[in-house]
């Protein structure tokens, strides 16, 4: 206990030399204990990333690991968050009367409120809160803003881009030799074999792995097993 209070206090002195904005500092102690299994996966080319899709392949590693027989608990660091974005045409919007907070608006009073996103121009960018089903693209694009003198109405669609992307400000980053890409971490159950589970989840990683598209790596970072055969043979030698 002492030595977390400790630690609280040296991150908590870390909160004074943040740049302004950053959130608070936390430290977690639910989990204070050693990883079995640590890989990465990273694009080949840091130049040329989407962390959306780097973050899908990691989530689909997770759902693997955890199947298999003996794994405890399965922990992702540095995934991208997703939120539908919506870039509004400015001079198409100015066409029909409309500018960025109004279409905000519009958009923001079509459903039952549940989820959030980010609206942007030219020149400025707005929070949204979505509402209802609007976990589709495809339904926000369709989201009717004006009706139409000759009939129909105009749609989101018409002035506007809408798609899936990421936060201009993450929650969590995670990097590898100064590139960005997503951790994930597998703890064993303390009644398995060690070199039995540790083998079962390097087959799964190698299958993903094989399956990955060309510009995407998996890397292993640390095994605990590696590290046991060393101390045993120390002990027995």
């Amino acid at each position: 206990d002492q030595l977390w209070a400790e630690l609280r206090d040296k991150v908590a002195q870390v909160e004074s030399v943040l740049p302004a904005g950053a959130g608070q500092p936390q430290v977690d102690s639910d989990r204070n204990y050693a990883f079995t299994w640590i890989a990465a996966l990273r694009w080949k080319d840091p130049s040329h990333t989407d962390p959306l899709r780097l973050s899908r392949y990691s989530e689909e590693l997770a759902n693997r690991l955890r199947n298999v027989s003996g794994t405890d608990l399965v922990k992702l660091w540095g995934e991208a968050e997703e939120e539908i974005q919506v870039k509004v045409d400015t001079v198409k919007a100015a066409a029909v009367n409309l500018d960025v907070p109004r279409v905000a608006a519009l958009i923001g009073g079509s459903d039952a409120k549940v989820s959030a996103g980010e609206l942007s121009g030219s020149t400025r960018r707005q929070s949204i809160e979505l509402i209802g089903g609007f976990d589709q693209v495809e339904r926000v694009r369709q989201v009717p803003l004006l009706s139409l003198q000759e009939g129909g109405s105009l749609q989101l669609q018409d002035i506007a881009d809408v798609y899936r992307g990421e936060p201009d400000s993450p929650s969590e980053l995670a990097f590898f030799d100064g590139d960005r890409g997503v951790a994930i971490a597998a703890r064993m159950l303390p009644d398995f074999r060690g070199d039995k589970w540790t083998a079962d989840v390097r087959t799964v990683a190698a299958e993903l792995s094989a399956a990955l598209p060309e510009e995407i790596v998996l890397e292993e970072l640390f095994v605990q097993e590696r590290y046991t055969d060393i101390r045993l043979r120390e002990l027995l030698g």
